[in-house]
């Protein structure tokens, strides 16, 4: 039994391979917004130490379903299933922790930023390339190492 971290189509992957099926979510999110912890993500070893909110990096539409084990660990106001644990060693992150600057370069480059600016008036959750490109991104990099080191550490 290996750890395995399913981040965006890798979570929704984790969920189906747990017998959830991915759905779409409430809300179309591209940007920078905060998770929300829950009560069992605050007890989680791993993740705890994110703290009860942690601004993270989303570029998504669809979300992982949840199994009958699953344990939701993170929540947004646009997606209810951000971070799951389906098992103590297999976590599904839909947010991205390891965005930075030139990832969202590319991301804006592959989505257009005309198409990001339409969106945005159109979406809540849709921030324009200025504010994508006015994000620090190394918190939650640095929540996302520390992450990953608390799966080495035990």
């Amino acid at each position: 039994d290996i750890y395995i971290v399913g981040v965006c189509l890798g979570a929704q992957l984790l969920s189906v391979a747990y017998g959830g099926k991915y759905e779409h979510s409430p809300e179309r999110e591209i940007g920078v917004f905060p998770l929300t912890l829950t009560d069992e993500g605050l007890a989680d070893e791993h993740i705890k130490d994110f703290g009860s909110t942690l601004n993270t990096g989303h570029w998504h539409g669809d979300m992982p379903g949840l199994s009958d084990k699953a344990v939701v660990l993170a929540t947004s106001k646009g997606y209810p299933h951000q971070i799951i644990c389906f098992s103590p060693k297999h976590y599904a992150f839909q947010a991205h922790l390891e965005f930075d600057l030139e990832a969202i370069d590319l991301l804006i480059a592959a989505d257009g930023e005309e198409h990001l600016y339409q969106q945005n008036k159109q979406l809540d959750f849709v921030q324009t390339p200025e504010q994508l490109h006015n994000h620090d991104y190394s918190q939650m990099n640095k929540k996302l190492f520390a992450f990953l080191d608390s799966l080495t550490q035990i």
